[in-house]
C-alpha cells in the first residue's frame, strides 16, 4: 500500500498532480530574491511560495532542507500576514514528522494548520490538513481516527464546489479508506471503496491518479491471492507510469516491487528478483525511503527463496537500516522475519529464537485485535450520530408545531405583518423577474443579430454554389456538348484548352475553400501540427499558382530560408499560403511583384505575404479582421472574380490554431498579410 503524496501547487490552490516542480530553478530564485535582500519587506508571496514548493518536495530526501525552508516560509508569512504561506509550512512539517515517526509533533503541527484554514474559511486548506492527518494516523495504526479524518474530508468537498482540485481531495480520501480496511484484511470493503476512487479518477481524466489507484487495487488481489487480476492491475499501472518515469519514479518503482511480490507469492523467485532490481535501478531518481526499505525486503525474501542467504542478509541490512532511519516498524517486523529464516535454514537456532521472538514482538504491536475494534467502534459511531440527528429531526418538527400554533394564536396584528411582509416580497420579486426578463431580452436581441448574420452567410453560400461555381462549369459543359454534336472540330476545341484548364483550376480552387470553410462553421477547425519545411510548403503553393501569376506577368519570389521548419498542420498552412498568395494575385496589376518572406520571433515563424497591389483602406482591413465572419468579395484587376471566402477562412483558421493575424496596407501601394507559426523545436518531437 503506498499513499498518493500530496503535492505543494494543490496546497497553493493551484492543482497539479503528478509532475515535481523544477527544483534547481526554485533554488535559483530563492537565492536571487535573498541576495537582493527583498525578503524583509516583500509583499510579492512568490517568494515564500517557492520556498514551501522546496520545502515540500524535500520531504522524503532532505529532512534539514524541509526544517530550513518551512521555517523559513513561515517566519516571512507571519510577518506580512500571508496565512495561506503559513498554513503549508505547518503542513510540511506535518508531513516531515509523519515520516520520520514522530507523530505528535506531527500532530500539533497539522493542527495548526487545520485551526488556521478554519479561521480563513479556506476549504482545500482544511480538506489538505484532514487527509495528512488521515495519513498520520494511518501510520499510527490508529485506523478509527484515520477514517474519521477522511470522512470530514469527504464531508467537505461534498458540500463544496465539484472542482478538480476538491475531487482529487476527495478521490485521495477514499483511497485512504479503502487502505485502512485492506490493513485488517477487510478486501471486499477496500475494493468497494477503491472502485469509488476508480469512478473519480475517470470522471477527472487523470491518467496518473489513475495508475496510482491501479497500484493499490494490485496490492489488494495480491493479498487475496487474486494473482491473474493483481498482474492486470500492476501492468497497466506500470504502463501510466512509465510514460512519466522521470515525474513519477517512486510511483514505477512501487509497481514494480508490487509486481515482484506477485511472482514472489507464485514462488517464482528468479522472475521476482529480476523485477525487484528494475525498480531498484531507479533507486537514484527517487525519494521515497519508506518505499526504498520495503523494496530491499523485496529483495531480501527473493533472495531467500532462492536459497541465496548471504545476499538475502545484506538486503535485510540495507533495509533495517532504512528502517530504523524512518521508525518504520513494519520493515522491522520483515526483516526480524527473513533473519529468523536464514539463521534457521544455516542451524543458528539460537540467532533464529532471537529473530522470532523480535519478529513477534514487532507483529503483535502493529497487529494487534484493537484496529478491528476501532474500526467497528467506528461503524457503531457512525450508526449512532445517525440516530442522534433523526432524534434532533423529530425535536425539531415538534418544536415547529409548537411555533406554529402560537403564531396563529397571535392574532390579526400578526396576520397583517405578515400580509405587509409578503407584499414586500412579491414586489422585491417582481422587480428581480423584470431585471431577469430584460437580461433575456438582451440576450435574445443578440442570438437575433447572430441569426441575421448567420442567414445573411447562408445566402451568399449558395449564392456562390448556384452562380460563381455553375458558370465556368454550365461553360466547360456546353463546349463538351458541341464537341459531342460535332458543331465545333477538335482543334477548335484544343485552342479553349488552356482557358478551360484556368476555369477548372478556379473551380478547384472555390470548391476547396467552400469545403474547409464550412467544415469549419460545423466541426471547428482540427489541427494536427507536425514538422514541417516552410520553404518546401511556399515553393508547392507558388508553383500551383504559377501560371495565373504569369498571365499577368507577376513575378512571385519565395524568401523564406531553406532551413525554417514549423510546427503546424500542414493542410492548414497550405490553404493559408494559397489562399494569400492567389489574393495577392487577384489585387496586383500586370508586371508587380509578389514576396513571400519569413522572421523568427521568440518562438514563431511569422510569414508575411506581401504584394504591389492596389491595397485597401483602413475600414476594409478592419472588416476583415472583425471578430464575425464577412463574406464579402470584389473584382480582381483583371477582373477576377471570387467567393469572399479566402480571407476569412485565413483569418478564422489562424487565430483558433493559436496564431496570430494582422494585415498592414497603403492604398495605390500594396498589402502585407502576416500570420504566426509555432517554430519547430527538437523538444517537439514526442508531440508532433
Amino acid at each position: 500500500m503506498k499513499t498518493k503524496l500530496l503535492y505543494i501547487s494543490v496546497l497553493l490552490s493551484v492543482a497539479a498532480f503528478g509532475q515535481s516542480p523544477k527544483i534547481d530553478s526554485i533554488r535559483t530564485l530563492i537565492y536571487k530574491y535573498e541576495k537582493t535582500g527583498l525578503t524583509g519587506t516583500i509583499k510579492d508571496t512568490s517568494y515564500i511560495k517557492n520556498l514551501n514548493i522546496l520545502a515540500r518536495s524535500s520531504v522524503y530526501s532532505s529532512h534539514d532542507t524541509v526544517i530550513k525552508y518551512a521555517r523559513k516560509a513561515k517566519t516571512h508569512s507571519q510577518r506580512i500576514n500571508y496565512n495561506k504561506g503559513t498554513m503549508v509550512a505547518l503542513q510540511s512539517y506535518g508531513m516531515l514528522y509523519t515520516e520520520i515517526g514522530e507523530y505528535e509533533k506531527s500532530k500539533e503541527f497539522l493542527n495548526d494548520a487545520l485551526k488556521l484554514a478554519e479561521r480563513q474559511h479556506d476549504t482545500i486548506a482544511m480538506m489538505n490538513s484532514y487527509y495528512e492527518l488521515g495519513i498520520l494516523f494511518q501510520y499510527q495504526a490508529a485506523l478509527n481516527i484515520s477514517n474519521a479524518n477522511c470522512l470530514k474530508l469527504i464531508a467537505l468537498g461534498n458540500s463544496s464546489n465539484k472542482s478538480e482540485d476538491v475531487m482529487n481531495l476527495v478521490s485521495m480520501a477514499y483511497e485512504c479508506i479503502a487502505n485502512n480496511h485492506m490493513m485488517i484484511n477487510r478486501y471486499e470493503k477496500a475494493l468497494k471503496y477503491y472502485d469509488t476512487v476508480a469512478s473519480i479518477n475517470q470522471d477527472l481524466g487523470n491518467r496518473i491518479s489513475q495508475g496510482q489507484s491501479f497500484s493499490n487495487i494490485a496490492e489488494l488481489h495480491l493479498r487475496m491471492k487474486q494473482y491473474p487480476e493483481s498482474l492486470d492491475y500492476i501492468n497497466r499501472s506500470i504502463g501510466i507510469f512509465e510514460e512519466n518515469k522521470e515525474n513519477m519514479p517512486d510511483w514505477l518503482a512501487f509497481a514494480y516491487r508490487i509486481k515482484g511480490d506477485i511472482y514472489r507469492a507464485k514462488e517464482n523467485y528468479a522472475k521476482a528478483l529480476e523485477i525487484y532490481r528494475n525498480a531498484e535501478s531507479l533507486q537514484p531518481l527517487f525519494t521515497d525511503n519508506r518505499e526504498l526499505a520495503f523494496l530491499k525486503i523485496g529483495l531480501a525474501k527473493a533472495s531467500l527463496g532462492l536459497k541465496d542467504y548471504k545476499l538475502a542478509e545484506c538486503f535485510v541490512g540495507e533495509a533495517l537500516a532504512v528502517g530504523r532511519e524512518i521508525k518504520a516498524i513494519e520493515v522491522s517486523r520483515d526483516g526480524a522475519e527473513i533473519l529468523y529464516q536464514i539463521n534457521q535454514a544455516e542451524g543458528n537456532y539460537e540467532s533464529a529464537l532471537h529473530y522470532h521472538q523480535e519478529f513477534k514482538k514487532f507483529n503483535d504491536s502493529i497487529y494487534n485485535h484493537t484496529n478491528s475494534k476501532s474500526l467497528a467502534g467506528l461503524e457503531a459511531e457512525v450508526e449512532f450520530i445517525e440516530k442522534e440527528n433523526n432524534l434532533i429531526l423529530d425535536n425539531e418538527k415538534e418544536h415547529n408545531k409548537r411555533l406554529l400554533l402560537l403564531y396563529l394564536s397571535t392574532g390579526g396584528a400578526a396576520i397583517l405583518l405578515t400580509i405587509l411582509f409578503l407584499t414586500q416580497r412579491s414586489r422585491k420579486l417582481e422587480r428581480k423577474l423584470n431585471s431577469l426578463l430584460a437580461k433575456k431580452n438582451r440576450v435574445l436581441e443578440k442570438r437575433e443579430l447572430q441569426l441575421k448574420h448567420t442567414n445573411e452567410t447562408k445566402n451568399k453560400l449558395f449564392s456562390i454554389i448556384g452562380h460563381d461555381l455553375r458558370a465556368p462549369i454550365n461553360s466547360l459543359n456546353g463546349l463538351i456538348d458541341l464537341l459531342q454534336e460535332k458543331q465545333i472540330e477538335a482543334e477548335d476545341f484544343i485552342n479553349f484548352a488552356p482557358q478551360l484548364g484556368e476555369q477548372v483550376k478556379n473551380v478547384s480552387f472555390m470548391l476547396n475553400n467552400l469545403l474547409h470553410w464550412s467544415q469549419q462553421q460545423m466541426r471547428g477547425i482540427k489541427n494536427n501540427p507536425v514538422k514541417n519545411n516552410l520553404f518546401l510548403l511556399a515553393n508547392s503553393s507558388v508553383d500551383l499558382l504559377r501560371e495565373g501569376a504569369s498571365a499577368k506577368n507577376i513575378m512571385i519570389c519565395n524568401n523564406i530560408p531553406d532551413d525554417a521548419y514549423i510546427f503546424g498542420d500542414t493542410e492548414i498552412v497550405t490553404i493559408l499560403l494559397r489562399n494569400l498568395i492567389n489574393n495577392a494575385i487577384k489585387f496586383t496589376p500586370e508586371n508587380g511583384r509578389i514576396d513571400i518572406n519569413a522572421l523568427e520571433k521568440n518562438n514563431n515563424w511569422e510569414i508575411e505575404v506581401k504584394d504591389t497591389g492596389v491595397g485597401m483602406d483602413e475600414m476594409t482591413i478592419q472588416r476583415i479582421l472583425s471578430k464575425e465572419s464577412y463574406i464579402t468579395s470584389s473584382y480582381g484587376t483583371n477582373n477576377e472574380k471570387g467567393t469572399g471566402i479566402g480571407l476569412s477562412l485565413c483569418k478564422e483558421m489562424i487565430l483558433k490554431s493559436g496564431g496570430a493575424f494582422h494585415i498592414t496596407s497603403i492604398p495605390g501601394h500594396g498589402s502585407s498579410f502576416f500570420f504566426t507559426v509555432l517554430k519547430y523545436q527538437e523538444t517537439m518531437q514526442k508531440v508532433g
